[in-house]
């Protein structure tokens, strides 16, 4: 059956399409604001349109497109159920979210989707050169087409666009410099610079256009240091093109999806930002109902993670207010917190093993262990620690065996169920994106680009001071002081000092 005989067994009702008018969003938070639904699913909607647009500006890169398809192929279970490898699908001119229609008919359209895209990636693959003429330019726009019927399930599109902006940290920086070089000769700011040179990166007609935005630096500036100004600009645009030929994407097109790319993840940063902080008082409120933990530091940090692990996944068109949606993810993240605190006091995944031992009891109270393991599929040795919780005393530390003798082992070594995470996979998806936030908040844009290219955040490539000196048109010594800079903000941040102990 085709996909589009199946697409008619498949209710409408379920689907959602992106309105064509949204109500404004306020991207300024302020004290008492107050969001109508209408402007909560407004700001859902444009983030869900920019992060379409996002995936559509990444395509013009193979390789990351190539990898972003494996992803997802091997995230398809044994079974064959995509939940963990595409999160909506466009059927028909509507967007269908997974769970909104039955599973195996989700995972053969899917599959379906993935293949044309493998299809329309070979194509494009097929064509000798990088040449950005007619053919190149036909298979780009199938590839991007094909792309935007599917939007892959969120780990592994955030997989992607870390690759993305790591293949083209080069080009950001060479980019970076020519901006930073035409701001400081031309004595204009670092955003109007960025306009005028995202359409004219390697024109020979860019000076010109610099001297125009100016005209009163054009007047008292002399020949000479109008020859090299246009030397300096000239010098720059060489190094954008030669990072730009590396990647194997035409210059041009990965100019201009970069360019494009990056104002979208700005875009989505701020508003995510900016509804983050008009949503922060739920996560305050719902962090004070665990007061009596022992670090409430730590619960306050797990919920800001779950508030923005909520955010992340925020399902517009289902026509909920975000804070009914958000309290269960708010919550689900301090539990691990308050598990980490053993405040609760059996290890993850162990409740589930407790309850199957308490119901073979309940059927046959004088069972023996053999059966026991057998019927609830464990070993004698978890049933060994399980047995003083079966006896009622659920006051038992971890750290300290029900018959140790002195002995310093705890019941994480023979209890804790691997195979079930609970909430871990909430927060490592979420915790990555939440610090790196947190360090770019706190550093300038200079300071937070050469943190990351030292170090390695956020996917960054490491670079050698002295490269990264010649970068930046500075010395290695200032690149080595705006680092320890770097680093002693960092250690002032709250926040920041409550995920890393969280992670430890």
């Amino acid at each position: 059956m085709n996909t589009q005989a199946r697409a008619n067994h498949i209710p409408q009702s379920a689907g959602f399409v992106v309105p064509d008018v949204l109500p404004d969003f306020p991207a300024t938070p302020r004290a008492g604001l107050r969001l109508s639904l209408e402007q909560e699913q407004a700001f859902g909607f444009t983030v869900f349109q920019l992060t379409l647009d996002q995936i559509q500006a990444l395509a013009c890169d193979r390789e990351v497109v190539a990898e972003l398809l494996s992803e997802m192929e091997g995230a398809f279970t044994k079974e064959n159920k995509a939940d963990k490898a595409v999160a909506l699908l466009k059927v028909d001119g509507q967007w269908f979210r997974q769970g909104s229609i039955p599973g195996v008919e989700f995972s053969k359209l899917s599959r379906e989707r993935i293949q044309l895209v493998r299809q329309c990636l070979d194509a494009l693959n097929s064509l000798e050169g990088g040449d950005r003429d007619l053919f190149y330019m036909e298979a780009l726009d199938s590839l991007r087409k094909a792309l935007s019927l599917l939007v892959p399930y969120d780990a592994i599109l955030a997989k992607a666009v870390n690759a993305f902006k790591s293949r083209c940290g080069d080009l950001s920086a060479a980019c970076r410099e020519l901006v930073m070089y035409v701001a400081s000769e031309m004595h204009l700011s670092r955003t109007t610079v960025q306009r005028l040179c995202e359409q004219f990166w390697l024109s020979n007609k860019l000076p010109a256009i610099c001297f125009g935005s100016n005209r009163y630096v054009q007047s008292i500036m002399p020949a000479k240091a109008k020859r090299e100004f246009r030397f300096g600009v000239l010098e720059r645009q060489q190094r954008i093109a030669r990072v730009a030929l590396e990647t194997g994407v035409p210059v041009i097109e990965l100019l201009a999806s970069w360019s494009a790319f990056h104002r979208i993840h700005q875009r989505i940063d701020r508003l995510s930002g900016a509804f983050a902080m008009i949503n922060a008082g739920l996560a305050e409120k719902v962090a004070r109902e665990h007061r009596f933990a022992a670090d409430f530091d730590q619960v306050r940090s797990a919920a800001y993670q779950g508030l923005t692990r909520a955010i992340s996944l925020y399902a517009p068109e289902k026509g909920m207010k975000f804070s009914t949606y958000a309290v269960t993810w708010i919550k689900q993240t301090i539990i691990r917190s308050l598990i980490q605190q053993e405040l609760i006091r059996l290890p993850e995944g162990s409740h589930k093993m407790l309850g199957r031992v308490r119901a073979v009891y309940a059927d046959m109270p004088s069972a023996s262990d053999e059966y026991v393991c057998k019927a609830a599929g464990i070993s004698t040795f978890e049933l060994g620690g399980l047995r003083p919780y079966l006896l009622g005393n659920g006051a038992m530390s971890m750290d300290t065996l029900s018959n140790s003798e002195g002995d310093e082992a705890g019941m994480h070594s023979f209890i804790a169920d691997q195979n079930n995470d609970f909430v871990a996979e909430l927060e490592e998806e979420s915790e990555a994106a939440y610090v790196v936030g947190l360090i770019r908040a706190a550093l300038s844009e200079r300071d937070f680009f050469v943190l990351t290219h030292r170090t390695g955040l956020a996917g960054a490539q490491v670079i050698p001071v002295a490269e990264l000196a010649q970068m930046l048109d500075t010395s290695p010594q200032n690149i080595s002081r705006m680092e320890k800079k770097a680093q002693s903000k960092l250690a002032c941040i709250e926040e920041l000092k409550a995920v890393w102990e969280l992670m430890e």
